[in-house]
């Protein structure tokens, strides 16, 4: 679990205009949140047509989505996707406009959407439904759904696999993701197959070195799991390259606030040495000279962590269509590993088999994922509206 922070916000109501075919124009709250000590960022809260944003209707449950950011970025997209989660969902939709670029490099992103997260949990969630922090099968009672693709995508995974305690007052319970960036290592593994592209690919790998040398101050920023989410169950399996000394004192400054910002999360986290190796892999020598994808284990048993369902969607002419296939196999493992009873004894070879079965019924409704011809993205295209609606139905189903 990431730092905590209380902020005070600035809100105004918005009519801003919808892009489907309905004619009324969708009225959202938009918020200024600020961010720690590294300025503040908008987040936008878009209610059901019923839902009165009252302190007395406070919802039990919300829906987080993140936005592509400036890979392919078309605000166009957003605003549909976004009123087809408004539409479809009984829920408040927040939209955290994190900010990402050249100006905001990571792990700015990062610390705009756990703000936004916080922020979604102390003011959508009604404090009685916080305090009594269960339902009587034992789960949390405040759920928390996200989605995003591209770098949204990739942010949306972390979001998942941090914050989903099982004790805690709210936990995201549920992550619909496509076409996620979840190691932005993998990009300089030459020697792996990539998918042979069509001439008018909207995202290519040189599209994806360039995002990533504008987004990032130095190569070690991208091989932490924060920033590559698949890398909370394995090793990079690349050398960390050599770090280029800062070219001013500000960005010295930068890079000493970002390791105490990690080490912070680490010691919150109260992540067992097993884990906490991860530290090491961000500033030791060691871990450059590893070449192995050694596996990690995530989440260790020892933390309250109760991982969310994902639906990972991806199109078959994506540069990065193997990560989303990738991350489904680990999610599996991670999955199976921790629906497996706590000290089993030996069994015969039908219980065995009788709880192989049962595990892999579990990793099955927890880990999905679709491959679809083309891109695959959430854009203004037939297929892309009905690709957001399926997984606003998911979405859904998952909240129940």
């Amino acid at each position: 679990m990431l730092p905590r922070c209380r902020f005070g916000t600035t809100a105004v109501r918005l009519g801003l205009p919808t892009f489907s075919t309905c004619a009324r124009q969708l009225e959202q709250t938009r918020v200024r949140v600020p961010c720690r000590s590294n300025g503040s960022f908008n987040l936008d809260v878009r209610y059901p047509d019923h839902y009165a944003p009252q302190p007395s209707r406070a919802s039990q449950a919300a829906v987080i989505y993140l936005p592509r950011g400036p890979l392919l970025n078309n605000p166009k997209h957003d605003d549909l996707n976004l009123d087809t989660l408004q539409r479809t969902l009984s829920l408040p939709v927040i939209c955290i406009n994190y900010r990402c670029g050249n100006e905001d490099k990571y792990p700015t992103a990062i610390h705009d959407v756990i703000a936004g997260y916080d922020w979604v949990v102390q003011n959508l969630f009604n404090e009685t439904t916080a305090t009594n922090r269960f339902s009587h099968h034992g789960r949390t009672r405040n759920k928390v759904a996200v989605l995003g693709e591209l770098i949204g995508g990739s942010l949306a995974t972390t979001l998942a696999l941090t914050e989903c305690r099982a004790k805690e007052p709210a936990a995201v319970v549920a992550a619909a993701i496509n076409n996620p960036i979840a190691d932005w290592v993998d990009l300089d593994e030459d020697d792996r197959a990539k998918p042979c592209l069509p001439d008018q690919a909207p995202l290519t790998l040189q599209q994806l070195h360039r995002q990533r040398d504008s987004l990032f101050r130095q190569p070690a920023d991208y091989f932490d799991p924060f920033v590559s989410p698949a890398l909370f169950f394995r090793a990079a399996g690349l050398k960390v390259p050599a770090s280029k000394p800062p070219l001013s004192d500000m960005e010295e400054l930068a890079e000493l606030e970002k390791q105490d910002f990690f080490r912070s999360q680490l010691a919150l986290s109260a992540i067992p040495n097993a884990y906490a190796s991860m530290e090491t892999a961000l500033f030791s020598k060691s871990e450059q000279e590893t070449s192995r994808k050694s596996s990690r284990r995530y989440p260790s048993k020892s933390l309250a962590i109760q991982l969310p369902r994902f639906r990972i969607t991806s199109g078959r002419d994506s540069v990065i269509a193997g990560q989303s296939k990738d991350l489904k196999t680990l999610l599996d493992k991670a999955v199976e590993r921790q629906s497996k009873p706590k000290g089993s004894p030996a069994n015969s070879s039908r219980t065995r088999l009788g709880m192989c079965t049962s595990q892999t019924a579990a990793v099955s409704e927890m880990v999905s994922h679709e491959e679809v011809g083309g891109s695959g993205l959430w854009d203004e295209s037939e297929k892309g509206r009905s690709r957001m609606r399926d997984a606003a139905l998911w979405v859904e189903q998952a909240l129940r």
